[in-house]
């Protein structure tokens, strides 16, 4: 079984990248997975290629898993080969290297986590996050920079981070994209314990797809001029700028 970590699922971004309200007329699977989204259930898309007969114990087994959490779950299966263009055009990839691949996708479109082997119910359990890290996910899986911005309530000093956070949203025209992790809710709670342990009240993590957290910054070093030093210094290719990151 391979489960996805927080970190494990930006390097998902690099291979799988969701598409969501693109407009393109959607084949039957793909309106099922949109129907269970309406539904606030996440899907565990299961895609083989029908290549061994030994993956049907890895499929029965992951869909009995799925099967026990109908109130958050449904089975989703799909064949490679009947279905391969469509199939890699909605995972926004080239190929699928390793069959089978089951994904476990949450309501807004996130990849979660992934499995290749038999899944526990627990396994499969713990693919289940929080709002505001399938967010963060969703954002980098569509190849955004996040800035996940760890605060402790609605603070006057958050509200000064918060106005530079938009101003860096502005300045990289839609590229950048800011998450807002309130400590005081705890729906966060599992979604914090995933990040670098942090003491100040405000911390803001500069993460890329496929590379995740590239740069910290915490209470007065959060500004204007040191959140673009930090993104432009975070992106690999070195053409981060003002205009976007390529």
């Amino acid at each position: 079984m391979k489960r996805r970590s927080f970190f494990a699922c930006i390097l998902v971004s690099l291979l799988v990248m969701i598409i969501s309200g693109c407009g393109k007329q959607q084949v039957a699977w793909e309106s099922e997975l949109s129907n269970i989204s309406k539904e606030n259930k996440y899907t565990l898309l299961y895609i083989d290629d029908g290549s061994s007969k030994d993956n049907v114990a890895i499929r029965d087994s992951i869909k009995e898993s799925v099967n026990s959490m109908p109130e958050q779950f449904k089975f989703v299966e799909v064949n490679y080969n009947k279905n391969k263009d469509a199939l890699l055009k909605y995972l926004k990839t080239t190929s699928i290297s390793k069959f089978p691949l089951a994904l476990s996708i949450a309501p807004n479109g996130a990849v979660t986590g992934s499995f290749d082997k038999k899944c526990t119910v627990d396994e499969l359990k713990a693919t289940v996050c929080s709002n505001k890290e399938c967010d963060t996910l969703l954002c980098l899986q569509k190849g955004n920079v996040a800035l996940i911005c760890i605060h402790k309530g609605q603070t006057e000093e958050f509200n000064k981070v918060k106005s530079e956070l938009k101003a860096i949203e502005t300045n990289f025209s839609g590229v950048v994209v800011a998450q807002y992790i309130d400590t005081e809710d705890k729906n966060n709670a599992d979604f914090i314990k995933k990040l670098p342990e942090t003491t100040a009240n405000l911390t803001v993590f500069i993460t890329v797809p496929g590379q995740g957290i590239k740069a910290k910054l915490e209470g007065d070093q959060i500004n204007n001029k040191n959140l673009l030093q930090a993104i432009q210094s975070s992106c690999s290719s070195g053409s981060c700028g003002t205009g976007g990151c390529n």
